[in-house]
Protein backbone atom coordinates (compact mmCIF):
# COMPACT_ATOMS: atom_id res chain seq x y z
CA UNK A 1 0.00 0.00 0.00
CA UNK A 2 1.40 3.24 -0.84
CA UNK A 3 1.78 6.04 1.52
CA UNK A 4 -0.73 8.34 -0.08
CA UNK A 5 -3.17 5.36 0.81
CA UNK A 6 -1.73 4.62 4.40
CA UNK A 7 -2.43 8.21 5.33
CA UNK A 8 -6.55 8.71 3.69
CA UNK A 9 -6.63 5.60 5.66
CA UNK A 10 -5.72 7.37 8.62
CA UNK A 11 -7.62 10.40 8.39
CA UNK A 12 -10.64 8.12 7.19
CA UNK A 13 -10.07 6.42 10.88
CA UNK A 14 -9.67 9.75 12.75
CA UNK A 15 -12.69 11.06 11.45
CA UNK A 16 -14.86 7.94 12.11
CA UNK A 17 -13.08 7.93 15.77
CA UNK A 18 -13.79 11.84 15.81
CA UNK A 19 -17.66 11.87 15.20
CA UNK A 20 -18.57 8.18 15.08
CA UNK A 21 -21.73 7.20 13.91
CA UNK A 22 -22.90 10.06 12.79
CA UNK A 23 -19.90 10.29 10.63
CA UNK A 24 -20.28 7.17 9.25
CA UNK A 25 -23.85 8.61 8.14
CA UNK A 26 -22.65 12.16 6.57
CA UNK A 27 -19.63 9.97 5.04
CA UNK A 28 -22.27 8.01 3.49
CA UNK A 29 -24.00 10.77 2.45
CA UNK A 30 -21.05 11.57 0.44
CA UNK A 31 -20.82 8.82 -1.02
CA UNK A 32 -17.18 7.72 0.80
CA UNK A 33 -15.70 11.43 -0.42
CA UNK A 34 -13.96 12.13 2.80
CA UNK A 35 -13.28 16.14 1.96
CA UNK A 36 -17.04 16.56 1.35
CA UNK A 37 -17.55 14.73 4.76
CA UNK A 38 -14.89 16.74 6.61
CA UNK A 39 -16.45 20.23 5.15
CA UNK A 40 -19.97 19.07 6.31
CA UNK A 41 -19.11 18.47 10.21
CA UNK A 42 -17.36 22.07 9.74
CA UNK A 43 -20.94 23.60 9.09
CA UNK A 44 -23.03 21.06 11.35
CA UNK A 45 -25.92 23.00 12.97
CA UNK A 46 -27.06 20.67 15.53
CA UNK A 47 -29.39 17.48 16.12
CA UNK A 48 -32.78 17.98 16.77
CA UNK A 49 -36.17 15.66 16.54
CA UNK A 50 -37.73 17.15 14.10
CA UNK A 51 -37.11 19.87 10.95
CA UNK A 52 -39.73 22.27 12.75
CA UNK A 53 -37.51 21.80 16.09
CA UNK A 54 -34.60 22.98 14.13
CA UNK A 55 -36.74 26.03 12.50
CA UNK A 56 -37.51 27.28 15.75
CA UNK A 57 -34.42 26.85 17.24
CA UNK A 58 -33.00 28.73 14.36
CA UNK A 59 -35.28 31.59 14.06
CA UNK A 60 -34.53 31.90 17.56
CA UNK A 61 -30.60 31.64 17.64
CA UNK A 62 -31.20 34.73 14.90
CA UNK A 63 -33.34 36.67 17.43
CA UNK A 64 -35.67 37.26 14.29
CA UNK A 65 -38.40 36.03 15.82
CA UNK A 66 -38.39 38.44 18.74
CA UNK A 67 -38.43 41.17 16.79
CA UNK A 68 -42.03 40.49 16.22
CA UNK A 69 -45.02 40.96 18.28
CA UNK A 70 -45.91 37.99 20.35
CA UNK A 71 -49.32 37.75 18.45
CA UNK A 72 -47.63 37.73 15.62
CA UNK A 73 -45.13 34.75 16.05
CA UNK A 74 -48.10 32.63 16.65
CA UNK A 75 -48.47 32.47 12.75
CA UNK A 76 -45.43 31.61 12.08
CA UNK A 77 -45.49 27.72 10.22
CA UNK A 78 -41.91 26.48 11.51
CA UNK A 79 -42.57 23.43 9.31
CA UNK A 80 -42.55 24.97 6.10
CA UNK A 81 -39.95 27.29 7.54
CA UNK A 82 -37.55 24.39 7.78
CA UNK A 83 -39.06 22.55 4.58
CA UNK A 84 -38.19 26.25 2.75
CA UNK A 85 -34.60 26.06 4.09
CA UNK A 86 -34.14 22.48 2.75
CA UNK A 87 -35.58 22.19 -0.79
CA UNK A 88 -34.03 25.94 -1.19
CA UNK A 89 -30.40 24.48 -0.72
CA UNK A 90 -29.75 26.50 2.66
CA UNK A 91 -29.29 23.30 4.58
CA UNK A 92 -30.10 19.83 4.70
CA UNK A 93 -30.81 16.99 7.01
CA UNK A 94 -29.75 13.50 7.97
CA UNK A 95 -31.86 10.86 9.60
CA UNK A 96 -30.09 9.05 12.71
CA UNK A 97 -31.04 6.88 15.87
CA UNK A 98 -34.72 9.05 15.18
CA UNK A 99 -33.31 12.12 15.41
CA UNK A 100 -32.44 14.87 12.39
CA UNK A 101 -28.74 16.13 11.95
CA UNK A 102 -28.90 19.72 9.95
CA UNK A 103 -26.33 21.02 7.92
CA UNK A 104 -25.61 24.55 6.33
CA UNK A 105 -25.23 24.17 2.95
CA UNK A 106 -22.91 27.14 2.78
Amino acid sequence: MSNTAIQMNEELAEFLVEHGELGQAVLDNFNGHLGDAISAMDNYAGQFRTKKEFAENLLEDTGMIEQLPQWAQQYFDYEYIARDLEWGGDYYFIELNGYYHAFSAH
